[in-house]
Formats: structure tokens, sequence, C-alpha cells
């Protein structure tokens, strides 16, 4: 066999050079087009996500303000509480004083010192019971300049919202989506869902019945020793353990009344009152002294009507002390009557103590920001003619309107959370409840947070995640986007 001549054999090898050449090039394009669209796509994806956590921070603080809110509402209902109190407290030291000068009034030097004392008394009583009106009326002012607030605050929660995450969109060099579904109809919805998410216990409630009892429940549930339980006092315990030591007589001073109540939504009524019970024993037979009976009683109603409110003796609060006694007495001996309050005011809360917000968010790649991509820059971008096909490398971008746009969801939850203590959470006591048991949702304590929400389609097929997926790429006027919207806005 003879060898064909070399000569012969030039060039062949540039031919398989190019077109392996070529397709490397192709091959570059691709993976190129491929690592920008990826980059692209992941910025986009942690701009959404950042969005989503933005505005519902905002919405979990909005949430915390209402509680504050509420919590500043309570305390100067507490104020005003105490303000009766105190004037009853003090009515009843006053009418205390006077029985005693009175008792005291055939003693030689004794009667003077006990008639000052009541006279010093009397005239703090009257300065008490001006100051009580003052700061009963100054402190309604301020529950009613709070609920106005929270008329207010209530419903530009979702506004606010809104307006972060545009703002952090634009921070993030991408726009908020225009599909109507994320814009018009997510803020239609955030804001329906703020409504729908609370409840109002007002005077005038559903159906016109007053829902104020849960409102009235935390009140009464927050007051202090001394506005829901006050005691004898020292000076007192100290006088019945000296009476201990008298042999053949038992005597005690009791006190049959020392609170403040609500016995209906616009009505305080502070008393105080104390009895002597007073006996005279022997061989185990007891009689009881004609000195037992009423020692000191004094009352304050709180209203706007100037009613005198409910006679205690009758409802069974006195301690089982009945008519005749200084629980009765207090009722009926011209109990001071403090004007301005308009009762319990209206509270708002949340309706259902388990249930969490959802709000969900797109965004979309600014005009002109879409990533330099092959077919961006025009390289490749004609089909070739003939049998040997094509060198084009397209993005495969998803056209909107005739635009290619990269899209992006996410959601944030937004829910109530206290912590509780644990051996290894450091976080600061102050947050723990001392009887560690777990708290529900309420707008009555800040504990609202915010995180991200994987919308998951495999939990619920027709749930908000799959509908939201579902709207990220349908338009209005397509087959089944309107049944997809009237179920976002459910």
């Amino acid at each position: 066999m003879k060898h064909p001549r070399t000569s012969s054999q030039f060039g062949q090898a540039i031919i398989w050079f190019l077109a392996t050449l070529a397709a490397c090039c192709a091959l570059l394009m691709i993976v190129y087009n491929v690592g920008q669209v990826s980059a692209e796509k992941e910025r986009t994806t942690n701009a959404a996500d950042a969005v989503a956590l933005s505005a519902g921070l905002v919405q979990a603080r909005g949430m915390n303000m209402l509680a504050y809110n509420n919590r500043a509402i309570i305390a100067n209902e507490m104020t005003i509480a105490q303000a009766a109190s105190l004037d009853a407290w003090f009515e009843y030291n006053v009418q205390l004083t006077q029985n005693l000068a009175l008792i005291t009034s055939w003693i030689p030097y004794v009667d003077a010192v006990t008639q000052t004392i009541a006279d010093v008394m009397s005239q703090i009583g009257s300065v008490v019971y001006q100051a009580a009106r003052g700061i009963t009326q100054g402190f309604q002012l301020a529950v009613d300049v709070l609920e106005g607030q929270r008329k207010i605050l209530a419903p530009a929660i979702p506004v606010a919202v809104q307006q972060m995450a545009t703002e952090v969109a634009d921070k993030n060099n991408v726009a908020m989506n225009d599909n109507m579904a994320f814009s018009t109809l997510s803020f239609a919805k955030l804001f329906v869902d703020n409504q729908g998410f609370y409840v109002d216990h007002a005077k005038s409630g559903n159906n016109g019945n007053d829902d104020r009892k849960a409102a009235n429940d935390v009140i009464l549930s927050s007051r202090d020793q001394f506005t829901a339980n006050r005691g004898p006092g020292k000076i007192i315990d100290g006088l019945n353990s000296a009476l201990s030591f008298v042999p053949g007589i038992t005597a005690q001073l009791v006190k049959s009344s020392g609170s403040a109540k609500l016995p209906d939504f616009d009505h305080w009524e502070a008393q105080d009152s104390l009895e002597l019970d007073a006996q005279a024993c022997l061989f185990g037979l007891c009689v009881s002294l004609p000195v037992s009976g009423p020692v000191g009683w004094g009352r304050a109603n709180t209203n706007n009507d100037g009613s005198q409110g409910q006679d205690w003796a009758y409802s069974g609060n006195c301690n089982g002390y009945g008519i005749g006694s200084a629980c009765w007495l207090a009722d009926v001996w011209n109990p001071d009557n403090i004007p301005g309050w308009n009762g319990v005011p209206d509270m708002l809360d949340v309706k259902d103590r388990n249930k969490e917000l959802h709000f969900f968010v797109s965004v979309k790649s600014k005009d002109g920001n879409l990533p330099m991509t092959s077919e961006r820059m025009g390289i490749a971008n004609v089909d070739l003619p003939g049998p040997q096909g094509s060198p084009r490398v397209t993005d495969n971008l998803a056209k909107v309107n005739g635009k290619a746009e990269l899209q992006a969801i996410s959601s944030a939850r937004i829910f109530f959370k206290r912590p509780k203590r644990d051996s290894a959470d450091h976080t600061g006591t102050d947050l723990f409840r001392a009887d560690q048991v777990q708290e529900y949702a309420s707008l009555y304590n800040p504990y609202w947070q915010a995180r991200l929400h994987t919308p998951n389609c495999k939990v619920l097929a027709f749930g908000e995640d799959c509908i939201a997926r579902g709207l990220l790429y349908t338009g209005l006027g397509e087959p089944g986007a309107e049944l997809a919207v009237d179920l976002v806005l459910q």
C-alpha cells in the first residue's frame, strides 16, 4: 500500500477545530446565560424576602403599638379607680376619727387631741375629693385621646405596610409587581384582613348589644391591691392584737369592705367600712356587747350620671354584715359622687387568639435592569437557515405584556409569641411570665413578631399559598383569574 501525499491533507483539521470552537462558544453562552439569570433571580428572590419581612415587621410593630395603646388606656382607667378608692378611704378615715372624737369627748385632754385629728382629717378629705374630681376628668380626657389615636392607627397600619414594601423594593432595585393581585388587591386583602382580625369590645356592639364585658374583665384584673382589696392596715391589726389580751372579752375590728368594683360597665364603686365585733364570754357563753357596731365608713361613686350605685349590704358584698352595719351606712350616709367618667371604654382585641396574619408580596426586575444575557447583548440572536441548524441561544425569560421580566414571590407571617423561661434562653427576664403559663394572642401585650413564610402548595391545595403562587403569572383577563381573586379576598 502506498502512503498518500502529506500535501493533500493540509487544512482538514481546521474544519473540525472551527466546528468544535462554535460548539464551545454556544456552550459558553449557555453557561454564561445560566449564571447571569441565576444570579439575578437570586437577587430578585432576596429582594422579595426583604420586602415581605420588612412589611411584616411594620404590621407586627403596628399591632404592638395597638397593644401599648390599650395598656395606656388601662393605666388611665386604673388611675381613675385609684382616685375613687383614695377618696372612699379618706372618707372612711374621716368618719372613723369623728366617731373616735365622739367617744372620747368626755375624757379631758384626750378629747382635744381626737377632735383636732378629726378636723384635720376632714379638711384633708375635702382636698382629696376635689383632687379625685380633677383626676377623673383629666384622665378621662386622656382615655378619649387614646381611643381617637387607636381609631386612626388601626386602619393606617395596612397603608404603612404597603408604603414600607414599596420603599424596600426600590432600595433593592426591584419594583413591586404590577399584577393587581399583588398591588391593588393585595392592599385590599391586607386591609380586609386587618379589619376582620380585630374585634371591638364597644358599647354599641353586634346587634346593639353592649360588648364591653371582655374589656371590663381586663380592667378588673388589672387592679392593684389597694384598689382591689384594702385590708384594715397595720394600726387596726395592732389594736386587734392588743384587744386579744383583754381577759373575758373577745373584741376584733373587722374590715367589712375595702375595694373598688364595677357592678356594671358605667360605674366605679369604691367603699371602705370597719365593724367592731365585741363579746363578753364566761364559762363558754358569749354575749354581744353594746359597743359592737359600725366604726368607720366611706364611699365614692364615679360615674357620669350622679347615681349612687348598688347597696353592698343587699348585694352580699359586706362580708356577712347587713343593715345597720358600717358597710350599709357607707351607702346611705351621703357618699361622694365623682362625675366625669364615661364608663368602660371601647377596647380593641384580636378575634381569634390562635390565628396569625399572612402578607404576600411579589416583586419584579425593573425595566432595563434585566441580566445581560447573550440575547440582551444581541449575540447570535438570528436563526440561520439551512440544514446545519441554529446557534441561537435565548434566556427564555417570562414575558409579561410582551416584556421579559424576572419575578419572585414571598410571604411573611405575623404572629403572637411570648417567650417562656428556658435554661438555654438568655433573653431578658422581664419578658417572661412569672407563672410560666402559655399566653395566647391579644392586643394587651406587645409580643407580636414577624417571620418569613414559605408559600407551600403541598399543605393545602386551595389555601392562600397556592392561590398567591397561581396569581403570580395570571392576568385578570385570563380564564380562572376572577375565581382566584375572589378566593384571595375571602
